[in-house]
């Protein structure tokens, strides 16, 4: 994949219709689970608890799902997994499920619904050193997010901001009870770090930092992974603060893909996909709003393409006829894409 970064920008170099939303003054947790697909337990009582804290710490907590290559399987694993469990999670991650906040992972055995909403309570109620937010835009496969940091006292120390893509309701494999009935909708997963090779973002201050003093940072990325769902990204936004080879956390904000999606050209309500199972065709029907050029990718359930067709979809329905013959039996991924964004609908070749 390719990634491109832009030098720090002051703030009178970018134009007020780009520039990042104003930072709040409000402190908000970031919460980890660290899981895996081929994970038992990630999808039994690991699943619960994260459906359950989340829900419990909305508003002041943003969660993320961060796989890593468990069992042989690395499909849905961020290649920033590695270096952010094991770069600021204390006492760190032993197995999985894991879980963690704010940096700070909760030792073995005490990982509770009260422990992780009583870390988050604890940090709602602090008040922030520095607050950071961001403005996300993708024109076609290109990601821009327009970052700015905001320190609220006067600090010291290295601090960096990192922008992190996160995409929700991916549709996928989960072992454990919640994966018995086949692929389930895993929320919130890390995709990775808009900053190559660096989990934890740029550097965007090394010394004093006044009050009120604020950094602005732009990120670009390229998507090239056709599964990757436009229209459900976000980005959350963090502030880290080094210390000797640790990252301590700051502090975090969210924003949402502001971008047309592809629900705004495709009715996804209206797309069907028939017979299924699929012997040797399989036919595509679905309400279009306006005209757009779409491709038809076949991936099987790792997400490895084994075919491609694009053509012109006109306002109104419109019926695609796929060629299925030189499947072999088994469950595959259909990913409909536009520069809007993709939609997936899963079927069996019989």
């Amino acid at each position: 994949m390719k990634k491109i970064y832009l030098s720090l920008l002051s703030v009178g170099l970018l134009a007020s219709s780009v520039l990042a939303q104003t930072p709040e003054k409000k402190s908000m947790a970031l919460i980890n689970k660290i899981t895996g697909v081929k994970c038992y337990y990630c999808g039994e009582w690991g699943w619960d608890m994260a459906k359950e804290v989340s829900e419990a710490t909305e508003g002041k907590a943003l969660f993320m799902e961060v796989f890593v290559s468990f069992g042989g399987d690395n499909s849905l694993a961020s290649p920033d997994a590695v270096a952010l469990n094991s770069a600021w999670l204390s006492p760190g991650w032993g197995g999985i499920p894991d879980f963690g906040v704010n940096g700070v992972g909760i030792t073995t055995g005490s990982i509770t619904n009260a422990t992780l909403t009583g870390a988050v309570n604890t940090f709602d109620a602090t008040d922030p050193v520095a607050s950071p937010a961001n403005k996300m835009t993708i024109s076609g496969n290109t990601m821009t997010v327009n970052a700015k940091a905001q320190f609220w006292s006067a600090a010291s120390g290295e601090y960096y901001l990192a922008a992190y893509m996160v995409e929700d309701s991916i549709v996928w494999e989960q072992s454990g009870p919640i994966g018995a009935s086949g692929p389930v909708a895993h929320h919130d997963v890390l995709r990775g770090s808009m900053s190559t090779g660096m989990s934890f973002g740029e550097q965007i201050a090394n010394g004093s930092v006044t009050a009120n003093q604020t950094f602005d940072k732009t990120f670009t990325f390229n998507i090239t992974d056709a599964t990757w769902r436009k229209s459900k990204m976000s980005v959350y936004t963090v502030i880290w603060k080094k210390n000797g080879t640790k990252y301590e956390f700051v502090n975090a904000s969210k924003t949402n893909n502001g971008t047309t999606s592809i629900e705004d050209v495709i009715n996804t309500a209206s797309v069907d996909i028939f017979p299924n199972p699929a012997m040797g065709s399989l036919f595509v029907s679905m309400d279009v709003v306006k005209s757009c050029t779409a491709t038809f990718n076949i991936c099987d359930i790792t997400g490895r393409q084994l075919s491609s067709t694009s053509t012109m979809l006109k306002q109104g329905n419109n019926k695609q006829t796929l060629n299925t013959a030189t499947l072999t039996p088994g469950l595959y991924i259909l990913n409909v894409q536009t520069e809007n964004g993709t939609i997936q609908k899963k079927f069996v070749k019989g």
